[in-house]
């Protein structure tokens, strides 16, 4: 379905680091729509980041181009449109500010587990770094974002089980480490 997309972007010369720049910036212009409460605005900005996050691997893999510098930006773009949305939701509604602030924390526990397994473990996938998945992965990421700008009266019980399934995300990988390396 990507694939002819995929095809045309390459055939106009844009690259995969393009597009994952292209991504990052709607990503932060979605959280600036977050903050102001235009929630249409914010969703449909968040999605078509989240596409270009589909389409970037996508050109790279097609081009047999992945790089440190494609996996370098993948990741930290992908933390800071997330910190960027949380950061809104939590000067948009500060009374849920401490909850915002867990699910940051929880966010910052389960990517330095993610990374550092990635670093410590020798095998290889169709991305440059090592990818040990979990119960929280992007798609699931998304659904968590939209539910949290969608429903803003419930923001403490959806940022609550979203800072508790991305903790367990992180204790999923630890595990899966604990059994490699031991």
């Amino acid at each position: 379905m990507l694939k002819p997309i995929v095809r045309f972007l390459i055939r106009i010369k844009l690259t995969a680091n393009h597009i994952t720049i292209f991504g990052l910036l709607l990503g932060i212009l979605s959280a600036l729509f977050v903050y102001l409460n235009n929630t249409i605005l914010a969703l449909v900005l968040l999605y078509i980041s989240g596409i270009c996050d589909i389409l970037d691997g996508n050109m790279a893999i097609e081009k047999g181009m992945s790089s440190p510098l494609g996996t370098l930006m993948d990741i930290s773009f992908d933390r800071i449109i997330e910190v960027s949305i949380i950061l809104a939701i939590a000067f948009r509604t500060p009374e849920y500010m401490p909850i915002m602030l867990l699910l940051l924390a929880s966010i910052v526990i389960s990517i330095s587990i993610f990374l550092t397994v990635g670093i410590l473990v020798s095998k290889e996938s169709h991305k440059s770094f090592f990818y040990a998945t979990g119960i929280m992965e992007r798609t699931e990421s998304f659904i968590l974002f939209s539910l949290l700008i969608i429903f803003p009266k419930y923001i403490f019980i959806i940022g609550l089980i979203g800072a508790l399934l991305i903790l367990i995300t992180g204790l999923q990988r630890f595990l899966w480490a604990l059994k490699q390396f031991s």
